[in-house]
């Protein structure tokens, strides 16, 4: 997906076509999506803590 964005991000910003503005919601999308998906493994079911037999 980074690299989609910057593919097409990068000409069209070259060519006029993105305002600075623009490309400042892109970028801070950009930077909620991944930190996003950083976040999400720590959130995946983890394993139940290890317990001794004969204690609760």
């Amino acid at each position: 997906m980074p690299g989609t964005y910057n593919c097409v991000a990068i000409p069209l910003a070259v060519a006029g076509f993105v305002t600075p503005l623009m490309a400042a919601l892109a970028m801070s999308g950009s930077s909620n999506v991944v930190v996003t998906n950083s976040i999400r493994p720590a959130r995946r079911a983890r394993p139940a803590p290890a317990t001794q037999e004969g204690f609760a």
